[in-house]
Order: C-alpha cells, then structure tokens, then sequence
C-alpha cells in the first residue's frame, strides 16, 4: 500500500512538472538584487525616469526590478549615452559602471559617472513644402528657436503633430519628415521639417467587417460615411465614437489603405521618417508621392457581449462622514432587435454620520435604474431612452427617497460634446425633514411637504476633453453646463429651474508638475410660493467639493423644533452655490506616489448670491497613492476663513477618496 501511494504521488508530480511553465533565465542573470542605483556627473541634464527604463534596476510598486545581469549592464551603458546624447551631448563619454558586490546578502550597488561634454543647441529651423493654407498652423507647432537646447525625441515627434493637422484637414495620406543637421565641430544643430501630404481624400470604398448581430446597412448609417464623402481623421474618429456610442460593439476600428507610417502608442524612439534615396531630387529636396485620393475604407467592429455585467466599489472619508459603496450593473444588449438595448444599475451604500442627530432611518442608502435605450432613434446621432429609477440619498439631517420615470434623449455631438435630455415624472418622501416654521419656510423658500411630485424636464451639454482620464487629468479642460425646470401647478407641487455650470482646466508645468483649476456656480430660480425641494437644493463640502468640511457640512440652516419642544439646527441646502478650487499637482511619471498642494474657496447662499453669507477659504495637502487601478488621495486641510455657519465645525478636516477632487 505504501508503494501504490508513493508511486501515485510521483507520477503526479511529474505531470504537474511537465505542465508548469519553464520560466525564462537570460543569460548573466543573477540572483542578486540591485540594492541601490547611482548616476553621478548629471550637472546639465535631468535624470527623469532614467533610473526605470535601465535594464539592471532597483524597483518599486509600479516598476520591478531587475536582478544584476553584467550583459544587461552594457546595454544600460549605451542607454545612458543616448539619455544625454538625446539632450544634444553629443560628446557624452560614460565608462563602465562601478559594481559592488555584497556576496553574504546577494545583492549589489551600481555607481554610473557620466562625463557631459559641451551641448550643441539650436542654429536654424526650416518647414519646407506645405500646403500655404496650413503653413503658419504647422510652424505654431515648432517648440523650439535658435539657441534653444536640444531634446532630439520631443523634437522628432513634432512631425507626428504637424500630420496630424493636416490629416485632420482632409489629407489623410499626410506624412512630414524630420530631420536634425549636426555640426560636431561647431556644437550647431539644423532641424527641417518636409512635408508630404498627398491629396485631399474621400471615401473610395465602404465594407463592414466582423458584424454578426447587426445588419451592415444598420452600421454604415450609424457611421455617417459614405462613398464619395471626404474623408480626414476627424471623420474616421467620429465614426468610431458614433459605433461605440451605440452601446452594440465593444471594438470598432476605421481601417483605410493611406499611405502613412503605423505607429505603435507610446510612440518609440523615433527615426524621423524613413525616405529611401529615389525620393530625393538632384537639389537634395523631398520629390512627393503619386498617390490616389479615394481611400478603400473598412469599418472593423467586434460585437460586445450580448449580456454583460459589472461590479465594483468605492468609497470617502471625512471627519463627519464615512461613505462606502456597491455597485453593479447588467447590460443586454440588441435584446428586441438590433440596437435595442436594456441597462439595469444599482448602487447600495452606508453613511455613517458621525455627528447626525438623526436616528431614523439608518444610514443605509441606494440607487436602482432599468433603462431601454434605442440608438439612432429619430435621426442617426439621437438615441432615445426610456428610464425607471428609484433614489435614496442620505442627508446630514434627514433621508429622500425618490422615484421617476420619463423619456429622453441622448446625442454625441463630437469627439467630446454630450448632449442629453430627460422628461421624468418624480415622486419624492422626505424622513425627518423639519417641521419648520410658516416664517422659516418663506425666509429661506423651503417646501413644507414631507411628500413632492411633478415633472421634471433635464438637460445638460458636456464638454470633455480632459486627458489622460477624469481619475487624474494632468492636461485638456471639461465643461458641464445643466439645467433642470418643473413647471410646477397642473404638473407638480413645485416650480423651480436649477441652473449650475461647472468647469475644470488642466494645465502641465513640467513632466511631473500640473496645475488644476475649478469654477462651479449653481443658481435655483423662478421659484414659487410652494418652495423648492430638499432633493434639488444646493449642498457642498466634502472630498469631491469645498475641502473646508464635511460631505454636504455646507449648506443654508433652519431652526426646527418638534411636538414636544426641543428644537435643533437643520442643513437644509441653498438657493445658490458657488465654489472656486485651485491645485498643484505633483506627479511623476511611473511612479506609485505623488503629492498636492490645494486651495478651495466657496459657499451657499440662501437667495441668489452665494456668498451672502461669507466665504470658505480653505488650503491643505495631499498624498496619492497611485496603483494600477486604484489611485488613492488622502487630504488635510485647514480653514482660514468662514462663513457664518461654518464658525462651528473643525477647522482642520480630514479626507479620503478614490481619485482626484475634480
């Protein structure tokens, strides 16, 4: 019996060897860590992320590292010459490397010296065969002037930018040449920049590859390209996000036969453009292609999965206030048909108010939503909707839940232009809201009911073009004007239009250093005599708004006293809201940490003004910690100035979120 069993475990133990992956040795790998990384002799030239793109490395979250290889370390040298040499130290000597080896604890310390030489800078620049209409556009785009240094790649790479604005304009075939002159001797640099655009272009051909639950005329129509049309980048992008935008496909790809280079994103180091030698004249000049203007044209698309479902979590922190949230979300798509889709979403969350007054209902509070959206409705960029949702939010002093359901309609009107408009009816409960006074309700345009109901008519027009992502935009700038009115009388309890508009610019400094700018206003007009709802008021504070309190700490307060006479201060939000936010934001390339610097300035008013009460300025600091998928922000700030109802609450705040403020 003992035999069987050991001869069992052996022969599984050689399957599941023979099964495992060998894993790859190089040779002169080592098992000895790289403990510490220097370069010395860097005066003139920024060391950046040399340290990461180096073959024998030291590591850190988001960057491994890499054990000592002495083969690796003769590429790492030639790394480093290219490193300087791409600043124009063309005269760069680097020798070997010094290596400490520490055998009891296998590991080493790597010591480069760099010897910089003289750089050579700028001499002239030249932008040579242009089309005269985009000429001064392409030139705008030359960063550098005589005298300037030199940084070979940001230099090359303007001609991938000059392409394409003329690829843009219509000249799809656009490819421009770069090439840099250098004089040894003299330490001067001669850049040109030819240009090659080729025709203007239009759609030759059209044919649809990889549908198979969508009718090709369906997906040619939503594309917007016809046969004969002109054809530029701009439309080719459009026709990807008109695809996409229809909720059918989860790939969609405009192939076309121009003659450009393919480019791999990140760019690589670049080589300035390859021109063979018949494409040379006798006088040295670029001789252009011959080529045709009507593209052969392929809409690539892969169709997404019929159903499909998401999950995730988030949550903040403050010192009135912990959020934790649930979501998830199913989408079945071409369910009656092609293009006809259903969306389910829900969100289940818990508040805990730290300092609420409020002992009913708990702090548990969510979001449901079932929505049949039909793209290319009425016309080919109008896709209708037909919602049902439900709301419970969470208040500092009390809960709402709201139900609604309506029509509506959404359009991508470009690249980063949204439009949508929604027509719902509403049915609203509040739990614990007021009572207040008749005096109370006129002074600050309160609705006295504990139930509201009515339509509701939406609107909102997005502009976003924040870049990389909204999680940590570092350039580009976002617009989001809204507007909401109920008519109120035959239709509802209340009448008001809510009026907000919320805009953020992001600007780079340096390659790790960026300035965020934020301007939101918010305005509740044309009320009636019934008041204005709790659920439509303004609110603000917390990790997403003004840092100088607590989630929804900021917003106009009423007296309220029960049956039995105890009485207490109610948040019950503003007529009007205004907040000012102003961030420097460091962080570094590939690196898992980064830091701010913040200032917030803001308030809510009970009438239109929103500073009638004094203005909240509040600094801080940040830490982020930046992973793959989670970027964690941790803020601490101090207010330096308040209104007249934030006297009371900490002036130092606390808080915890997932991703930037804005």
């Amino acid at each position: 019996m003992y035999r069987t069993v050991t001869l069992c475990f052996f022969v599984a133990a050689l399957f599941f060897a023979g099964c495992a992956k060998p894993k790859l040795v190089l040779p002169g790998d080592t098992d000895y860590t790289v403990r510490s990384l220097n370069i010395e002799g860097a005066e003139h030239v920024a060391l950046g992320e040399l340290d990461t793109k180096l073959g024998v490395r030291v590591g850190n979250l988001l960057i491994p590292g890499q054990p000592y290889n002495r083969f690796r370390l003769v590429d790492d040298q030639r790394r480093v010459v290219a490193w300087w040499e791409n600043a124009g130290y063309f005269d760069v000597q680097v020798p070997d490397p010094v290596v400490v080896i520490d055998d009891q604890a296998k590991a080493v310390d790597i010591t480069w010296t760099v010897v910089e030489g003289e750089p050579s800078l700028v001499a002239s620049s030249d932008l040579k065969q242009s089309p005269p209409e985009l000429e001064g556009e392409l030139r705008a785009l030359i960063p550098f002037s005589v005298g300037d240094p030199i940084d070979l790649e940001v230099y090359r790479r303007v001609r991938h930018a000059m392409a394409q604005v003329l690829r843009d304009e219509g000249y799809a075939h656009a490819t421009v040449y770069s090439r840099a002159f250098i004089n040894r001797k003299t330490h001067e640099v001669h850049w040109v920049y030819m240009v090659d655009e080729g025709p203007l272009t239009t759609v030759g051909t059209l044919q649809v590859v990889g549908a198979d639950n969508i009718p090709e005329d369906m997906i040619r129509a939503r594309s917007g390209l016809q046969v004969g049309s002109p054809l530029s980048d701009v439309d080719k992008r459009k026709a990807e996000i008109d695809l996409l935008d229809s909720g059918a496909f989860s790939i969609v790809f405009v192939e076309t036969d121009a003659d450009v280079e393919d480019l791999i994103l990140p760019l690589p180091p670049d080589n300035g453009g390859v021109l063979t030698p018949d494409r040379i004249d006798a006088r040295g000049e670029m001789i252009p292609r011959a080529l045709n203007g009507g593209l052969n044209t392929t809409l690539h698309v892969v169709d997404a999965p019929a159903a499909q479902t998401r999950v995730g979590a988030n949550g903040q922190a403050d010192l009135a206030r912990i959020d934790a949230q649930a979501t998830a979300d199913l989408t079945v798509r071409n369910l009656f048909g092609p293009f006809h889709h259903l969306v389910v979403e829900g969100m289940a969350g818990y508040g805990w108010l730290w300092r609420s007054t409020t002992d009913e209902p708990l702090g548990l509070y969510g979001s449901a939503l079932v929505r049949y959206v039909q793209p290319s409705f009425i016309a080919r960029l109008i896709d209708l909707r037909l919602t049902a949702r439900f709301e419970d939010r969470l208040f500092p002093d009390f809960h709402i839940r709201e139900y609604g359901g309506g029509p509506g309609f959404r359009s991508t009107l470009t690249e980063d232009i949204f439009f949508d408009f929604d027509a719902l009816y509403l049915f609203g409960t509040l739990s614990d809201y007021g009572p207040f006074s008749a005096d109370t309700l006129n002074a600050l345009t309160l609705y006295g009911s504990d139930q509201f109901q009515g339509l509701e008519l939406s609107t909102s027009l997005i502009l976003d073009g924040r870049f990389p992502d909204g999680l940590e935009a570092i350039d580009g700038q976002s617009l989001i004007l809204r507007a909401a009115y109920a008519p109120g009388g035959a239709v509802g309890d209340a009448r008001y239009l809510k009026l907000s508009a919320d805009a953020r610019i992001f600007r780079p400094i340096t390659d790790a250093l960026f300035v965020g700018l934020r301007a939101f206003g918010g305005w509740l007009v044309a009320e009636g005599e019934e008041g204005v709802p709790p659920s439509v008021r303004f609110f603000d504070g917390g990790a997403f708004g003004n840092r100088g309190a607590g989630v929804q700490q900021l917003a106009s307060t009423a007296g309220s006293c029960d049956a039995s006479g105890v009485c207490r201060g109610f948040a019950v939000g503003g007529m009007s809201s205004g907040l000012g936010s102003l961030e420097l934001r460091w962080l570094p390339y590939r690196k898992p940490f980064g830091a701010v610097v913040f200032a917030d300035a803001g308030g809510v008013g009970d009438g239109s003004n929103p500073f009638e009460q004094g203005v909240s300025l509040t600094a801080g600091l940040g830490l982020r910690i930046r992973t793959w998928y989670v970027p964690v922000a941790v803020d601490f700030s101090y207010r330096i100035l308040d209104d007249d109802r934030t006297d009371a609450l900490d002036h130092f705040q606390f808080f915890f979120r997932i991703g930037e403020s804005f």
